[in-house]
């Protein structure tokens, strides 16, 4: 017989569909990053080149796959992912911290709200009591 398996916090759940979403949006942000590279509007207001645009395109692309699979094997309730899923929201928070400072208008909107998803993923990890049993359960 194989032994019972913790359930997997609500949180935690929450936290892992949201770093599924994030990385959906991230891919596409780099394909359509790729596909205007060459539109004069979009250089003009990013300051790139269409070859800046296209490795940012490419970069937001691995990113979003990078999120994907972190956000995945977090469902398995890896420790090590855990971790490694917290340092990209505490980088993210972090950006997302700056963009309201630095960025306007809409921008800052955006910046909002990609600040409280990474905070809500960060307390669901980390503060959460049911994520810290069910990751000290998984070894």
């Amino acid at each position: 017989m194989t032994a019972p398996t913790a359930r997997r916090p609500l949180g935690v759940t929450i936290a892992a569909y949201l770093g599924v979403l994030e990385a959906v949006l991230t891919i596409a942000i780099g394909i359509f990053v790729l596909i205007d590279n060459d539109e004069p509007s979009l250089q003009e207001k990013s300051e790139l080149t269409s070859n800046q645009l296209i490795a940012n395109g490419i970069i937001a692309i691995l990113i979003g796959l990078i999120f994907m699979g972190l956000a995945l094997a977090l469902m398995q309730g890896s420790e090590v992912v855990r971790y490694l899923y917290g340092v990209f929201a505490l980088l993210h928070l972090g950006y997302s911290v700056y963009a309201l400072i630095a960025l306007h208008g809409e921008q800052r909107m955006i910046a909002a709200f990609s600040a409280a998803i990474s905070a809500f993923i960060l307390w669901a990890l980390f503060a959460d009591k049911e994520a810290q049993e069910y990751f000290g359960s998984r070894f």
